[in-house]
């Protein structure tokens, strides 16, 4: 597994969830290794913290590598009845470390 930290500030969302990539995406190229988790958000207005778990999912292959890039995102999303609301996402690629 890979344990993804993120800070983040939230006022109304019932999910945090985190997504890793590696290699990260280029035109046409597949992620070899897929990781994803979520948590429950703490939602009072004030920044906070979190690790995320990002488990592998079924198309995983080898280990994570450190010292390598991979695309990272993270998402607050606010589940309610059958609706899904994301309110904000953002990705990047960053440098693993181990």
């Amino acid at each position: 597994s890979l344990t993804i930290s993120l800070t983040y500030t939230c006022t109304d969302a019932t999910h945090l969830t985190a997504v890793a990539g590696q290699p990260p995406r280029t035109s046409g190229q597949k992620y070899e290794r897929v990781g994803a988790g979520n948590i429950t958000p703490t939602c009072d207005g004030k920044s906070h913290t979190a690790a995320v778990k990002a488990d592998p999912q079924s198309t995983f292959t080898g280990t994570w590598k450190a010292g390598t890039k991979a695309t990272v995102g993270a998402s607050l999303v606010k589940v309610a009845g059958n609706q899904v609301i994301t309110q904000l996402s953002d990705s990047k690629d960053m440098t693993l470390s181990g």
